[in-house]
């Protein structure tokens, strides 16, 4: 009987290390599917942003008679918050000037879409100041700039004269995580609309 009970007692033990080897291991794993979860939640998030920037900063331009003022940085959007240096919700610092200098140097994406133009920055703030409907897209925030088209050969980055200038839109989270799109804008002669020539998402 006591020989029973010991070999039970062994089995059980042996069960248990079992049991806790394998919670070990899936412990990891739980962890590893969260933060893809959120990553994947993140990038979604800041991708949305980008393009509502996109589509916000289209209309906005749409009345604009000339570009050139937009192009040398004397005027900007009614979207402008403040400092481009800002702490964000997540404790990260959230510098545009940088970020300007970095599109200008190396472009966006892994083709460098727009490198060695010379952007200035347009529009930024919250998310929630242009989808002001759902105050929690205040964590997100959104940021845009403007670039001559490369094509024009005056040699003037500060003037247009062929109707087509570069947009490039982007969505930034709390922790820096960031998303933006790409869109050459063109000006119609016929309805003088300003149409998106192309789109891309960039980063």
């Amino acid at each position: 009987m006591g020989s029973t009970r010991g070999i039970a007692l062994v089995v059980t033990l042996l069960a248990l290390l079992v049991l806790v080897a394998l919670t070990g291991a899936l412990i990891p794993l739980t962890s590893s599917e969260t933060a893809i979860s959120a990553h994947h939640r993140r990038a979604a998030q800041t991708l949305y942003a980008a393009e509502a920037a996109f589509e916000w900063a289209l209309q906005e331009l749409q009345p604009v008679d000339s570009w050139d003022a937009l192009l040398a940085g004397s005027r900007r959007s009614a979207l402008w918050a403040g400092p481009t240096t800002q702490r964000l919700a997540g404790g990260a610092t959230l510098d545009l000037g940088r970020l300007t200098v970095e599109l200008q140097r190396r472009g966006a994406g892994a083709s460098g879409a727009g490198r060695g133009l010379r952007w200035r920055l347009y529009a930024h703030g919250p998310l929630s100041a242009i989808l002001p409907r759902d105050p929690s897209l205040g964590l997100l925030r959104v940021a845009v700039w403007l670039a001559d088209d490369p094509a024009e050969t005056d040699g003037d980055p500060a003037r247009d004269t062929n109707g087509v200038i570069l947009l490039h839109a982007a969505g930034v989270g709390p922790s820096l995580a960031r998303r933006a799109v790409q869109a050459t804008l063109r000006r119609s002669d016929a309805a003088d609309r300003i149409t998106p020539a192309s789109w891309t998402l960039v980063r």
